[in-house]
């Protein structure tokens, strides 16, 4: 978590969460890092320049469709912003049990 610098604000926000057992935990993560295309944990996210995170497979369709706008805050957003964030990915995998299990 402490690697992912680009979501430093929505780590501490996940750490925030009043957690009495471990699910609140994974949940807070989930609420707080879900694709906004799909509502599910996003898979290789792509954290954009306006700091959402999206799956790349995702955005590759919306760009695809000719709509470059960031889903969750309608910013415009360039081609280029289709890295993964492989950080983010990692805390996610070390996290989530299952979570590049079942992708691809």
């Amino acid at each position: 978590m402490a690697a992912d610098e680009e979501n430093e604000k929505i780590w501490q926000d996940v750490r925030d969460t009043p957690m009495s057992i471990k699910l609140d935990f994974t949940d807070a993560v989930e609420e707080h890092f879900k694709c906004s295309t799909c509502q599910d944990l996003p898979y290789k996210p792509v954290t954009t320049e306006c700091k959402h995170n999206v799956c790349l497979s995702c955005l590759k369709r919306a760009f695809k469709n000719d709509y470059t706008n960031c889903p969750a805050c309608r910013a415009d957003l360039k081609d280029e912003s289709q890295d993964v964030n492989e950080k983010l990915q990692a805390a996610l995998s070390n996290i989530m049990v299952g979570y590049e299990g079942s992708r691809d």
